[in-house]
């Protein structure tokens, strides 16, 4: 049977207390647990997730059921953060990173499979990465990518290894997705 459609403020005035509930608990929450505290019937609340994971505002742990506010939420502060480069924000602290370390610093975003390299601070020195802004690494492959899939959900990074094969670069890369969730 068809869910009987809300009044459209309602819905979207539901749709945002969720996601900012969702928003303040880092370990997610289940469907039963938004409908109890935002006491809506477990109906609606089911409904709105399901809009909002199909959206990817949110993303379901499989294994527990719980939602949690999705990456692409990110998306829509874009325009508040219309004046800050992620790059500029990070360099600073990524040479003083680098500075205490002195090891090659990345930043990177992750694009399907693979990391996309979009800032490096390297120490100098003879000893120089293989790497430049730009380069495009499977996530499988490299540790800024393995860093990357470490807290999204298995069944999320499953999907993204299986859109291409998990070539070894090395005679030490993880060419299984049961080796990488360990």
């Amino acid at each position: 049977m068809p869910h009987k459609e809300e009044n459209p403020s309602v819905a979207v005035e539901r749709a945002l207390s969720m996601l900012e509930t969702v928003a303040q608990e880092p370990e997610g929450m289940s469907n039963a647990e938004i409908s109890r505290k935002l006491q809506i019937p477990k109906s609606s609340a089911s409904y709105i997730l399901r809009t909002l994971e199909k959206q990817n505002y949110v993303n379901r742990d499989e294994e527990t059921g719980k939602y949690r506010v999705g990456l692409k939420i990110l998306s829509l502060s874009r325009g508040a953060l219309s004046g800050i480069d992620v790059r500029e924000v990070a360099l600073p602290i990524m040479r003083n990173l680098m500075e205490k370390t002195n090891l090659t610093c990345h930043l990177a975003i992750l694009d399907g499979p693979e990391a996309v390299y979009i800032e490096k601070v390297e120490p100098q020195g003879f000893i120089r990465m293989d790497t430049w802004v730009g380069r495009r690494m499977r996530v499988h492959a490299t540790s800024v990518g393995k860093a990357l899939v470490a807290h999204i959900p298995q069944a999320k990074v499953e999907k993204i290894l299986a859109e291409r094969s998990m070539e070894r670069r090395t005679p030490k890369t993880i060419t299984s997705a049961s080796r990488l969730f360990k």
